[in-house]
């Protein structure tokens, strides 16, 4: 908790005095800075209040274990937490790892090795924070993995990545000390707790949040954005990057708006619908979009049928895209990571066509057409930079191998007529000759006879 960990010295049979058998060592200087924690003597108390509560449970008496029990020693961990982090910044920029052991132990059972009450905290603080980047409309980029669905929201802005589970039955591991875990969750849950109520306040929401329904048109709501217009004035290269971002953020803001989704029982629906609602999507009766992770046997016409992963393509990519290629059944796009950089699908744009020119599959001038044609672009390129869908690439090529069958099957009519035209010029020879051999053979014979 104070940031003072093991230290490795030059020499263990020196520090030893001749003994190098493993043992932990610290500085004696660190040593002496804890000895003057407030802390410590709340500690001291606490191993006191144990060892009064086993007596009291040896000698069965009860009342004396009830006093023992009120009496307990009182402690918060809030002066470390301002010690370490002295800012708002400064506690979301370590913010990650704390969020990814709350979200670990809010989906395991009520464990016995530590309070189950940690459990409850655990999930409590996991939807107020939920709860806060719904509400701030926060979240830019997110991605599915093996380890769980990695989020990242823009609080304050400051990046925030934090990985949620998958909902899975989860075995919990008898080879891990939990008193160690116990402790580390009982710090960060003070850092998240007090980190969420400052940012609730800076948001003007209610601490903690209560269950309340959105009026329409309410200036006093609690989605609060923000209302400033842009003017077009001369303005330098910087502020105009800002401008742009800002403005490809409020799109994603209002991505999913009066847009209706439903949701299967096999999709993952806590992180859906915090990318749906951070995204403008609000609940209502009729449905745009039907979310599916299985075959469906009975489809409607007035509503899409998309794979989970078009929600999160759709996120990291700033626009709806095509649900030609997410339809149930279909063997989905590329599920490519947000987190390599700002620019991903233009980079990739970029190595596509520079090995389709090293390999000679982009020419300078379109053969047959002149100078001045332009670059041949092939359809996998036009997907990569997101101009055309993966079903229209493969319609395309579906037709292009009819075309090419149809004029292999025309060829080979032409080459059969061909033959067969010969073959009958051929038949009609014969038969005039032979037509011919036998007038000269009666000729001949009336001849002899004469």
């Amino acid at each position: 908790m104070k940031g003072i960990y093991p230290v490795e010295p030059r020499s263990r049979k020196k520090v030893g005095k001749g003994n190098s058998q493993p043992r932990v060592y610290y500085n004696a200087k660190d040593i002496a800075f804890l000895s003057h924690e407030p802390l410590i003597e709340t500690f001291r108390k606490l191993r006191i209040f144990h060892v009064k509560l086993k007596k009291a449970r040896e000698k069965k008496d009860k009342e004396k274990e009830f006093r023992v029990r009120i009496n307990k020693p009182r402690y918060t961990l809030h002066q470390i937490v301002k010690e370490r982090y002295p800012t708002r910044q400064d506690a979301l920029r370590d913010i990650s790892d704390s969020l990814n052991l709350l979200f670990l132990f809010e989906k395991l059972p009520k464990l016995t090795q530590f309070h189950p009450s940690l459990i409850s905290i655990s999930r409590r603080l996991c939807v107020e924070f939920l709860n806060l980047v719904v509400a701030t409309q926060a979240v830019r980029k997110a991605f599915i993995s093996i380890k769980g669905f990695y989020v990242q929201a823009e609080i304050d802005g400051i990046p925030v990545v934090w990985i949620m589970p998958h909902a899975s039955v989860t075995h919990t591991p008898t080879d891990v000390d939990y008193r160690i875990l116990a402790t580390c969750l009982e710090f960060d849950a003070t850092l998240i707790g007090s980190l969420m109520c400052h940012l609730y306040r800076i948001n003007n929401l209610v601490y903690p949040p209560k269950l309340a329904v959105r009026v329409e048109h309410d200036p006093n709501g609690y989605y609060c954005g923000q209302k400033e217009s842009l003017f077009e004035v001369a303005i330098d290269e910087q502020v105009s990057q800002a401008i742009s971002k800002q403005i490809e953020v409020q799109n994603v803001k209002k991505l999913f708006k009066n847009k209706r989704f439903f949701l299967m029982r096999e999709v993952p629906r806590e992180v859906i619908c915090l990318i749906i609602r951070s995204c403008g999507g609000e609940y209502d009766p009729t449905i745009d979009y039907q979310v599916v992770d299985r075959p469906m046997t009975d489809m409607k016409l007035t509503r899409y049928y998309v794979q989970p992963q078009w929600v999160f393509d759709c996120l990291n990519a700033g626009r709806l895209l095509p649900t030609q290629d997410y339809l149930p059944g279909c063997s989905l796009p590329p599920h490519l990571s947000p987190f390599i950089g700002s620019s991903g699908t233009d980079e990739l744009l970029d190595t596509a066509v520079m090995s389709l020119s090293n390999r000679g599959g982009l020419v300078g001038v379109a053969p047959g057409f002149g100078d001045g044609a332009s670059i041949y672009r092939p359809p996998e390129a036009d997907y990569l930079a997101g101009l055309v869908s993966l079903a229209e690439i493969r319609g395309a090529r579906v037709q292009a191998q009819s075309e090419g069958t149809i004029e292999s099957q025309s060829e080979v009519d032409n080459d059969l007529l061909n033959d067969s035209s010969t073959k009958e010029e051929n038949d009609l020879r014969t038969n005039v000759q032979t037509k011919e051999r036998s007038k000269l053979k009666k000729v001949s014979k009336g001849m002899l006879c004469t």
